[in-house]
């Protein structure tokens, strides 16, 4: 399905769990997904996994506190072209 394609998608803890299987169906929708998680390690294997079906992703390493959040986020989106295009 395509259904959201030409979308960007940012999952906040998105390394794990529940956020990280809906990253993966946005993924699978043909969003690019923005991958915000607290580890490193499980961050980039949400990405690794992602990018495993196909999916655009980038990952976004965060403190979680919503006030700086923002700012986290704000400058790798400032320039979407970041997400790769394999």
């Amino acid at each position: 399905m395509r259904r959201l394609q030409n979308k960007v998608a940012i999952v906040t803890g998105s390394g794990a769990g529940i956020d990280e299987a809906i990253a993966m169906r946005f993924a699978q929708e043909r969003a690019r997904v923005v991958v915000c998680e607290l580890s490193r390690t499980h961050g980039e294997s949400a990405v690794d996994a992602i990018r495993k079906v196909g999916g655009e992703v980038m990952f976004v390493e965060t403190t979680g506190t919503f006030p700086i959040l923002d700012a986290e986020i704000a400058a790798p989106m400032a320039d979407i072209s970041l997400i790769p295009r394999d």
